[in-house]
């Protein structure tokens, strides 16, 4: 099974590349403040987060993304990545499960 966990975070790691931040963590935290359903701020906010090894501040940030926008895809990949950072596989691959059916 951590054969798996790690290649589903691979993925969501090579998936998560792509996405380009351009702001540090202090100036995209501000952003999201100023503008809490800032989407696009938050995603990055918490992919700079899971960079920089704060996963659990990143999974509340992917949940709260995911309130917002249930089909948020990015959410659900960080929310994914971020159970796998934290060694919470069962839990990973219950979310994923979810995931799957909602979609």
């Amino acid at each position: 099974m951590k054969i798996l966990a790690s290649a589903i975070l691979l993925l969501w790691s090579l998936l998560l590349c792509a996405q380009s931040p351009g702001m540090d963590i202090q100036s995209l935290r501000l952003k999201v403040a100023h503008n809490p359903v800032d989407a696009n701020a938050r995603i990055s906010l918490a992919y700079q987060l899971m960079l920089s090894g704060n996963s659990s501040e990143a999974l509340n940030h992917y949940e709260t993304l995911l309130k917002q926008d249930a089909g948020n895809v990015s959410a659900m990949e960080g929310v994914l990545w971020a159970l796998q950072a934290q060694e919470r596989f069962r839990e990973s691959i219950d979310k994923a499960g979810l995931f799957l059916k909602q979609n």
